[in-house]
């Protein structure tokens, strides 16, 4: 009788140490265009604006001799629930969208007129200790192509800060491990770091990511085992 409780409770331990820390889902997300970090081309006229009450940002940018022009624009909406508050949300290692990117492309053919800005978002999830600050870089170039109507059309690119798009997250239940994915233009099915954009045309795209539990190390299940293993031995003996 004491073997088979020694060997529950040896269990129970074991199932514990493993078991992935709960979180709660909600999350919120900042974001902020750098407008120290813009590069231009060809004579640019840009402006930032940002909402940090409604995880907002903005930039603005057109000919520097044409201020009456209509203005490309991008602008992110950084989003206050998971799954954009899909009912049945787990959060456990499901992909998300941290916001949406909205990019309206009046360059025209040729010059996009913007090379490069870096995107700074805060992620905060709730239980966290800390929230996750990172930046990633959007780099935008034209495709070099030209259709039948004339229209061409840009690139959009963004690379993490530093290559990496994994970022430990401590919380009050454990470590977690936050992962950007990436572009998804079909709600999380696939992702992508670049996407086109035709000229004189628009479009909008998620940004996801997903937080998982850190992997629990080989050796901790073999120790778990092993423990089983032996108090099963001793209770037979």
């Amino acid at each position: 009788m004491k073997f088979t409780k020694l060997s529950t409770g040896i269990s129970m331990l074991v199932a514990a140490a493993v078991q992935s820390p709960v979180y709660a889902a909600n999350y919120f997300v900042g974001s902020q265009f750098e407008s120290d970090s813009i590069v231009t081309t060809g004579g640019t006229y840009y402006d930032v604006q940002s909402d940090p009450t409604i995880a907002t940002t903005s930039l603005d940018w057109r000919p520097a001799d044409c201020l009456e022009c209509s203005p490309s624009t991008m602008t992110f909406y950084g989003h206050g629930t998971p799954g954009q508050g899909l009912p049945g949300y787990s959060g456990a290692a499901e992909p998300f969208a941290l916001g949406k990117l909205r990019f309206t492309n009046n360059t025209g053919v040729g010059d996009p007129g913007l090379s490069s800005i870096d995107l700074a978002l805060s992620y905060t999830l709730e239980g966290a200790l800390s929230p996750i600050d990172f930046v990633f870089g959007l780099s935008l170039m034209d495709a070099g192509w030209v259709d039948r109507k004339g229209n061409g059309a840009d690139v959009l690119t963004f690379t993490p800060q530093g290559e990496t798009s994994r970022f430990d997250l401590q919380t009050e239940s454990g470590s977690l491990i936050f992962t950007l994915l990436g572009w998804s233009a079909d709600d999380g099915q696939t992702f992508s770091d670049s996407f086109t954009v035709g000229d004189a045309s628009g479009a909008k795209i998620k940004l996801y990511a997903a937080v998982t539990p850190v992997p629990v190390p080989a050796a901790v299940w073999l120790f778990g085992t092993g423990l089983v293993a032996l108090v099963g031995v001793a209770r037979r003996r």
